[in-house]
């Protein structure tokens, strides 16, 4: 190997690794924003569970998409390794695929606790019959009431 094909394999292998980081983190904000929504979500109302169910759903898929995004990157530098690929590539097929519906999937899923979190905030998901009840949107929007 001559000093000309070295540091193309280490922007190569760094280019796996910010790969590699990046869907972690992803991974990570995910499973904390279902993790949390989760915890607090047994006092919601109808609309407010629907949203939040949605989010969940959309934050899985995205995590599942990640670790098939890993997955791909794993394999497409074992074959690399195994001469079966002449340079392994972040571009490839597979990896570039799960990595765009895990960035899809993130923001959807973000977007759609958002919504949760500013309905719930406005107040707009509490039905009369839970006026008494502590809920979430409560306990994260408005810990002090106000004097009426």
């Amino acid at each position: 190997m001559d000093s000309s094909e070295r540091p193309v394999q280490e922007w190569r292998k760094q280019s796996f690794d910010f790969a590699s980081d990046s869907t972690k983190q992803l991974i990570t904000i995910a499973t904390g924003v279902v993790t949390a929504t989760v915890l607090f979500s047994k006092d919601l109302d109808s609309l407010s569970r629907w949203l939040a169910l949605a989010a969940w759903i959309v934050l899985t898929i995205s995590v599942l998409s990640g670790v098939a995004a890993l997955l791909n990157m794993s394999g497409n530098l074992n074959n690399a390794a195994d001469g079966e690929y002449r340079v392994p590539s972040v571009t490839a097929y597979g990896i570039k695929f799960f990595s765009l519906v895990q960035i899809a999937l993130f923001g959807l899923g973000i977007n759609s606790g958002v919504h949760f979190w500013l309905l719930c905030g406005s107040g707009k998901t509490r039905s009369r019959q839970q006026s008494d009840k502590r809920n979430l949107c409560n306990s994260t929007f408005a810990p002090i009431k106000s004097r009426d």
